[in-house]
Protein backbone atom coordinates (compact mmCIF):
# COMPACT_ATOMS: atom_id res chain seq x y z
CA UNK A 1 0.00 0.00 0.00
CA UNK A 2 1.17 3.50 -0.76
CA UNK A 3 2.81 5.18 2.28
CA UNK A 4 0.74 8.36 1.99
CA UNK A 5 -2.52 6.43 1.74
CA UNK A 6 -1.57 4.23 4.69
CA UNK A 7 -0.70 7.30 6.78
CA UNK A 8 -4.07 8.94 6.03
CA UNK A 9 -5.97 5.72 6.72
CA UNK A 10 -4.15 5.23 10.03
CA UNK A 11 -4.26 8.85 11.23
CA UNK A 12 -7.14 10.56 9.44
CA UNK A 13 -10.88 10.10 9.12
CA UNK A 14 -12.10 8.89 5.73
CA UNK A 15 -14.86 11.12 4.32
CA UNK A 16 -15.48 9.93 0.77
CA UNK A 17 -14.15 9.29 -2.69
CA UNK A 18 -14.78 10.33 -6.25
CA UNK A 19 -13.42 9.43 -9.64
CA UNK A 20 -11.68 11.93 -11.89
CA UNK A 21 -11.07 10.25 -15.23
CA UNK A 22 -9.13 7.12 -14.21
CA UNK A 23 -7.89 8.64 -10.95
CA UNK A 24 -9.46 7.95 -7.55
CA UNK A 25 -9.61 10.94 -5.28
CA UNK A 26 -9.94 10.07 -1.61
CA UNK A 27 -10.98 12.67 0.95
CA UNK A 28 -9.88 12.54 4.58
CA UNK A 29 -9.99 14.87 7.57
CA UNK A 30 -6.65 15.11 9.35
CA UNK A 31 -6.07 17.50 12.26
CA UNK A 32 -9.08 19.61 11.28
CA UNK A 33 -8.06 19.92 7.61
CA UNK A 34 -9.59 18.32 4.54
CA UNK A 35 -6.90 16.33 2.73
CA UNK A 36 -7.46 14.97 -0.77
CA UNK A 37 -5.24 12.16 -2.00
CA UNK A 38 -5.05 11.55 -5.74
CA UNK A 39 -4.56 7.82 -6.25
CA UNK A 40 -3.60 6.02 -9.46
CA UNK A 41 -5.21 2.55 -9.20
CA UNK A 42 -3.27 1.21 -12.19
CA UNK A 43 0.05 2.09 -10.55
CA UNK A 44 -1.18 1.50 -6.98
CA UNK A 45 0.38 4.76 -5.80
CA UNK A 46 -0.56 8.30 -4.83
CA UNK A 47 0.26 10.95 -7.41
CA UNK A 48 -0.49 13.98 -5.23
CA UNK A 49 -1.86 15.11 -1.85
CA UNK A 50 -3.49 18.50 -1.27
CA UNK A 51 -5.12 20.40 1.57
CA UNK A 52 -8.58 21.46 0.37
CA UNK A 53 -10.76 24.32 1.64
CA UNK A 54 -14.33 23.69 2.79
CA UNK A 55 -15.78 25.31 -0.36
CA UNK A 56 -13.89 22.86 -2.59
CA UNK A 57 -15.14 19.91 -0.56
CA UNK A 58 -18.77 21.07 -0.80
CA UNK A 59 -18.46 21.65 -4.56
CA UNK A 60 -16.85 18.28 -5.36
CA UNK A 61 -18.25 15.96 -2.70
CA UNK A 62 -21.70 17.36 -1.78
CA UNK A 63 -23.53 14.85 -3.99
CA UNK A 64 -22.11 12.06 -1.84
CA UNK A 65 -23.29 13.46 1.48
CA UNK A 66 -26.44 11.89 2.90
CA UNK A 67 -28.09 13.56 5.86
CA UNK A 68 -30.32 11.51 8.15
CA UNK A 69 -34.07 12.13 7.82
CA UNK A 70 -36.19 13.84 10.46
Amino acid sequence: MDKQLKFLMDNGTYVGKRMYFTQKRLLFVLKGQFVELMYEPNKEEASDVKIRPFEYVVKHYADQITLPGD
